[in-house]
């Protein structure tokens, strides 16, 4: 990216993706004229007969009730021998029905939007191989909590991580840490236009919201300071959490970096940390304590995007944000003509 190198910086991310798979998936594409109709299938899901569903424990899960354990591991195994591409953890998702988790190794930014892109089309084409089928969608189960995409963030000058500061007693973050996540939590609603790109998107966030907020405790922040490996400098890192997996990595991990720069350029005050359980607290707390609300719709963060976008200068051309908005504009209007089966369900017999 021209910012971060002109700004004399190495940048690093690190992806962690969700995704679900199915056993069975039924969609009629045909004759939308019918109305909705969408059948899943999972040998996880509660719904099933299957002796191998373990539903209160999800993520805890591990073989033999973790089913999709051997599938997962030969993508992995595909992933390192022939694409040379590390995976530094996976195992079964926080969803029940079927969701799986993997984390990428650190990489520069287009190296790592090429491994997301990769890892995306190897859990497609080798889990059709076994007769599985593979979504990256948000939230395409109804009552989990969806499928994010966390991006690891840290950069370097040479072999200094400017985002580590050893004085620092709250998770060792740095100023220059600090503003990044500033201009994070500045932009962070226009940076849903690239980061939570579909209309799917917002039932993921309206299912498990996400804050416009940062913190070393609490994951509900869309900006968050992991400390599980300890205080080492090689990994300090911030995570944005706001992303799902269906964000273009090309698009989204540029605007990203490009609104934390903004936040380094200038010297953007993130406010203090929250590390208290938002998700309980009144509008009217959370507003005391300066935390804000994400756009709740792609048209929502579509209005934040156009009225703003001069972070993004320099690193997308007019034109180009243009005519992303006006696909996004159209994709919108597509999916709010089409009744769904709660409507269906709500409104049929008034």
């Amino acid at each position: 990216m021209k910012n971060a190198g002109a700004a004399g910086f190495d940048v690093k991310i690190g992806s962690e993706v969700e995704f679900y798979f199915f056993d069975g998936v039924a969609v009629d594409k045909t004759t939308p004229e019918r109305g909705p109709s969408v059948m899943l299938d999972t040998r996880e899901a509660k719904w099933n007969p299957s002796p191998m569903v373990n539903w209160e424990k999800a993520a805890l899960v591990s073989a033999p009730y973790d089913t999709y354990h051997i599938l997962r591991t030969e993508i992995l195994n595909v992933m390192n021998d022939n694409f040379h591409i590390a995976v530094e953890s996976h195992g079964h998702g926080e969803g029940a029905t079927g969701q799986q988790f993997a984390s990428l190794q650190p990489l520069s930014l287009l190296d790592s939007a090429d491994a997301l892109v990769t890892f995306k089309n190897a859990v497609k084409n080798i889990s059709i191989m076994s007769n599985v089928f593979s979504t990256f969608m948000p939230a395409p189960v109804f009552k989990e909590s969806g499928s994010s995409l966390r991006v690891n963030i840290s950069l370097w000058e040479g072999e200094k991580n400017i985002f580590y500061d050893a004085k620092n007693e709250y998770a060792n973050i740095s100023s220059a840490g600090r503003y990044f996540i500033g201009g994070l939590l500045e932009h962070a609603s226009a940076l849903c236009v690239f980061t939570n790109p579909s209309t799917n998107s917002y039932k993921r966030l309206s299912a498990s919201p996400k804050y416009i907020m940062w913190s070393a405790k609490n994951k509900d922040a869309v900006a968050y300071v992991p400390v599980r490996h300890g205080e080492a400098e090689d990994r300090k890192r911030i995570t944005f959490t706001l992303p799902d997996p269906l964000a273009n990595p090309y698009l989204a991990y540029a605007a990203i970096i490009a609104a934390g720069l903004d936040g380094i350029k200038k010297k953007t005050d993130p406010g203090d940390p929250v590390d208290g359980d938002v998700s309980t607290m009144l509008s009217k707390e959370r507003r005391k304590l300066g935390v804000k609300e994400l756009p709740t719709s792609l048209m929502e963060a579509i209005a934040f995007l156009e009225a703003d976008n001069e972070f993004l200068k320099g690193t997308f051309s007019s034109d180009i944000i243009a005519d992303y908005l006006e696909f996004k504009i159209k994709e919108h209007k597509e999916n709010e003509r089409r009744p769904t089966s709660y409507e269906f369900q709500k409104y049929f017999n008034l």
